[in-house]
């Protein structure tokens, strides 16, 4: 009897999955078959609960008869354990949980009716995953479905086994977006039958589409099935068209979601410091691997044996589909990444200081020491994760390459300079991740042009100084700066990716207000307690660096210099500055962006080791905040225009050029013990206690926000008559 009817049952599911073949159902992926190989049927899952149930029982009645004997045995058996019905361990909780953190605030959960469930297969490296993802959480947001953390791509050339989990917080990604989507990590239980029945419904979306063809096309087919699985996910949205909203989402994925796991953030921090121990450094994404070569047909620099073995690795992946390639027609139109010795000339046509720490990002260089020798000898601080690092601390990581590219992905952010030489996914991701934290700089190769420079200058057609001319005019405006993406309408790969510049997320707000009057930090109050600022980008030095410096300065002794976020002077008046600090003989803090380009924010050579033990240069952002609260700055050189009275002109004019020796009296002034740095002090000191009464009840600025706050009410109170 038993026998028929299991028989019956798998004739019935054999049946179902006819009935659903025909319709074009598919369960194939090696998500699915997980799915699958989770189900438990009705007869096992009522023994594993009996068995449940009886262990349960079993354990408690031990525990009771445990507890009794702990009360005859007396304290030193029993007793000195917590137990949960003793006042003592309630006592011992409650010390326990005013000491712990605070929970973190979550987002409040967003309602909404759930049109049904999104699972997704990522394919491609780790940034095209990434890119991916933040398009799938926009696509499952405005489709009001629940999306199932995305699975990672284990079949493309890398086979990295990693799990989103592996490389991502996954706990993070989910609760920080409650407030936008429902996000599951499996699929619920009543829906893994489903997929057992072979009623799933898997398709790939069409590339660079909008939000429309989700909602038109994608949805319904959700709300028939339940479940639809889309297993390809790159460039499915498009770059442009899309609302406000969309391309704001992708960004808050992107930028604040998407948290690597503690174990790789923390590793990446720790390359950084052993990085800015050393000084400012550059991250160059050299992409001159076996396999990038191989699948691009870019030969440039190799001899007939390296040919033949590229050659032949392209033609052992079927699923790239190029094979017959004409690599000298591909590099002439830019479509080559640079070889080591094409990147070193390059880099010094542009001025890089050829002192400063190269870090590559990237992974094994074809070809090894021979190809790397010429941009070793023109850098040769050239470094690795793999020697910066001991072997131990990398071992986990070992055949993991999407872990180990996050690794460089971290330190790509951090990085003074960025210079990929080939614009894959992940020198695009970077690149918009750099502008997202103030247009840091990356040097975004003209490659087209440079390959025509470079082979001129090899047939001596130019001199250096006439290359490295070329060289820089041609990307003074390919730093990274503030720009609208470039819109090709219908041809959405030539056009500018978004994720590479997602200016949306950029450019200032037009709802926001001022406030006029004396506005301070959150933190400056009557008191000299203070808490560092967190505010700006990265910066070559660490806030208790600073702090550890300044706090053996005397009072009012340092000079701080900063000429603003955006401000940035030629290598003259660097040069004039540098002099005058030089021969003022005080203390300095000099804040500034560093070697901008070709004739802007060089720090002269040398300087740093001239004023070594009294002065200190922070590159990129400085904990301004933090600097000028402090009992040891007595003054401040900037351009800011002196309306406020309580400072002296050194010079006017954004093309002057200050006269070193006069810029040294006045410093020297600024924080003497006489003359008008006295002055000076005593308008600061007075304005400083005017602005924190202004700030606090009654004052005019607390006055003017009550007001203004008030006038609101009563224009809303207006508007709903």
């Amino acid at each position: 009897m038993g026998g028929r009817n299991g028989g019956d049952g798998k004739e019935e599911m054999e049946r179902r999955r006819r009935k659903w073949g025909v319709l074009g159902l598919k369960g194939t992926d090696s998500r699915v078959e997980k799915l699958k190989s989770c189900i438990v049927f009705p007869r096992s899952r009522m023994k594993l609960w009996m068995i449940r149930a009886t262990t349960m029982v079993l354990l408690w009645t031990c525990f009771v008869q445990l507890t009794t004997l702990g009360e005859l045995w007396g304290p030193n058996v029993l007793k000195g354990w917590p137990c949960c019905f003793s006042q003592e361990y309630s006592s011992a909780a409650s010390s326990l949980a005013v000491k712990s953190l605070p929970a973190r605030a979550l987002p409040p959960k967003r309602v909404y009716q759930n049109n049904g469930y999104l699972m997704v297969s990522c394919n491609g490296g780790l940034n095209q995953m990434r890119a991916a993802i933040c398009d799938m959480v926009a696509i499952a947001r405005y489709l009001n479905v629940t999306l199932i953390v995305p699975e990672l791509d284990k079949t493309s050339f890398w086979a990295d086994p990693s799990e989103f989990q592996d490389i991502f917080d996954v706990d993070h990604f989910i609760t920080s977006l409650r407030d936008e989507v429902r996000i599951l990590k499996k699929l619920p239980p009543r829906l893994k039958r489903r997929v057992v029945l072979g009623m799933i419904y898997t398709m790939p979306p069409i590339s660079w589409s909008d939000i429309s063809y989700y909602q038109n096309q994608v949805l319904p087919l959700i709300r028939k099935y339940k479940v639809v699985h889309l297993n390809r996910t790159d460039a499915r949205l498009a770059n442009n068209g899309q609302s406000f909203e969309i391309q704001k989402l992708r960004c808050r994925v992107n930028f604040s979601a998407l948290k690597f796991t503690p174990q790789i953030e923390e590793l990446g921090k720790k390359v950084i410091r052993l990085l800015r121990k050393k000084g400012p450094f550059m991250v160059l994404h050299l992409r001159y691997e076996m396999d990038m070569l191989a699948f691009s047909g870019c030969t440039q620099g190799c001899n007939k044996e390296e040919v033949e073995e590229l050659t032949r690795m392209r033609y052992a992946y079927p699923w790239w589909k190029e094979k017959i390639i004409n690599s000298k027609l591909k590099r002439r139109d830019g479509l080559c990444p640079l070889t080591p010795e094409e990147t070193a000339l390059t880099l010094r046509a542009l001025d890089i200081d050829p002192t400063i720490q190269v870090y590559i990002a990237a992974g094994e260089i074809y070809g090894g020491i021979r190809k790397m020798a010429s941009l070793a000898a023109a850098y040769p601080n050239l470094v690795r994760k793999e020697t910066l690092l001991e072997p131990s601390e990398l071992s986990f990581f070992q055949n993991h390459s999407s872990q180990m590219a996050a690794l460089d992905y971290l330190v790509s952010l951090e990085s003074d300079i960025f210079v990929p030489t080939y614009d894959g996914n992940m020198a695009k991701v970077v690149e918009g991740h750099r502008r997202h934290l103030g247009f840091k700089k990356t040097i975004l190769l003209d490659r087209k042009l440079l390959v025509d420079l470079i082979d001129q200058y090899n047939a001596g057609s130019f001199t250096r100084n006439e290359f490295s001319t070329a060289v820089k005019e041609a990307h003074v405006e390919r730093m990274g700066n503030p720009t609208r993406r470039l819109v090709i309408p219908d041809r959405p790969k030539e056009e500018d990716y978004f994720y590479s510049n997602p200016w949306e997320c950029l450019e200032p707000s037009n709802e926001g207000f001022g406030l006029c009057g004396p506005v301070l930090p959150q933190d400056d109050d009557d008191d000299n307690s203070f808490v560092p600022s967190e505010r700006g980008g990265s910066s070559s030095v660490l806030a208790s660096e600073v702090l550890s410096w300044i706090d053996t300065c005397d009072n009012s002794s340092v000079v701080y210099i900063c000429f603003g976020s955006q401000g940035v002077l030629t290598n003259k008046q660097m040069e004039e500055l540098a002099n005058g600090l030089e021969k003022s003989g005080v203390k300095i803090i000099w804040s500034t962006k560093g070697h901008v380009s070709t004739d802007y924010g060089k720090i002269p050579f040398g300087f740093e080791d001239q004023v070594a033990g009294r002065g200190m240069v922070i590159r990129e952002w400085a904990p301004q905040v933090l600097i000028l609260r402090h009992r040891a700055v007595g003054a401040f050189l900037t351009h800011c225009v002196d309306e406020l009275k309580v400072a002296s002109r050194v010079c006017e004019g954004a093309k002057t050029i200050p006269n070193s020796e006069e810029l040294a009296v006045f410093l020297a002034e600024a924080v003497g013990l006489e003359g008008k740095g006295v002055e000076w002090k005593a308008r600061v000191s007075e304005f400083r206690k005017a602005a924190l009464n202004g700030i606090k009840g009654g004052g005019s600025s607390f006055k003017n926000l009550e007001g203004f706050v008030k006038h609101l009410g009563e224009e809303a109170a207006k508007i709903k008559r």
